[in-house]
């Protein structure tokens, strides 16, 4: 992934690095940014003035003596394209997905100018004005011969008084996530010896799946109202009664399925 990236950065062409959270990402985007020369790493596009005081910074540190107080965002934007310079800083930014859609055309006037080289969670619907300008490339889960490696590595000046228990186990809940194997592996780093106690209180959320039940709560949601009017039809008072009843239940069950988000 990155002699993919340096190749095509090395051609200006601006480049999208799309995987879950804990996949590697972050790493691989600070990697690059202190093997390239001229590289600018920003945390996130939002706020978007913020990330443009940033450029600013770095394109030309006595900027704020050349641009009115309080300028715009737009008027930022244009001030950078006029500033940049022959050899433009590479920007690179982290969570993309987190641009703010108001801010879609400042961004797309950053692209004109600049070679970018982005992260993002997913490439949502509401931005895909931005993800068309970019090459993707996936970033997918380690194999597990992988995961196992980077256990091993990470743990070599370990005491571990069952290696294959820690081994099974953090592989079971890391989904072969890079950062999710860090993470547990941190938490038994501090321990003199670890034993099996230790490994089985390792835990993280990468390896809990979760089902979403929204579509099927609404359908029921529906027959719930489709048999309370069959009910108040055919003169039942009975049904009409229990199809409150499920109608009510629903209505708690969507609203607590909403404040777990």
């Amino acid at each position: 992934i990155i002699e993919d990236t340096k190749s095509s950065l090395a051609n200006n062409q601006s480049i999208l690095l799309i995987g879950p959270t804990g996949i590697g990402k972050t790493h691989i985007l600070k990697h690059l940014d202190r093997a390239l020369p001229n590289a600018f790493y920003i945390s996130s596009p939002s706020p978007i003035k913020n990330m443009l005081t940033q450029i600013c910074d770095k394109i030309s540190p006595e900027w704020r003596k050349q641009i009115k107080t309080r300028a715009s965002t737009k008027e930022l934007a244009d001030f950078i394209v006029k500033i940049k310079g022959a050899q433009p800083p590479l920007l690179i930014i982290d969570n993309l997905h987190n641009l703010k859609v108001p801010d879609v055309d400042i961004f797309i006037n950053l692209l004109g100018n600049f070679t970018i080289l982005a992260g993002t969670e997913e490439t949502s619907a509401r931005l895909k004005q931005i993800w068309w300008k970019f090459k993707q490339i996936e970033i997918k889960p380690m194999s597990e011969n992988s995961a196992k490696e980077l256990i091993h590595y990470l743990t070599q000046n370990l005491s571990i008084s069952d290696y294959e228990m820690l081994e099974t186990r953090i592989i079971s809940l890391s989904n072969n996530l890079p950062l999710a194997i860090v993470d547990m592996v941190h938490q038994i780093s501090h321990r003199p010896v670890i034993t099996p106690d230790s490994i089985r209180e390792v835990y993280h959320e990468a390896g809990i799946r979760y089902r979403d039940w929204t579509y099927i709560v609404v359908v029921i949601w529906g027959l719930a109202i489709m048999f309370r009017f069959v009910a108040l039809g055919t003169h039942s008072f009975e049904g009409y009664i229990l199809a409150g009843f499920g109608t009510a239940f629903l209505m708690v069950m969507r609203f607590f399925m909403f404040r777990m988000r």
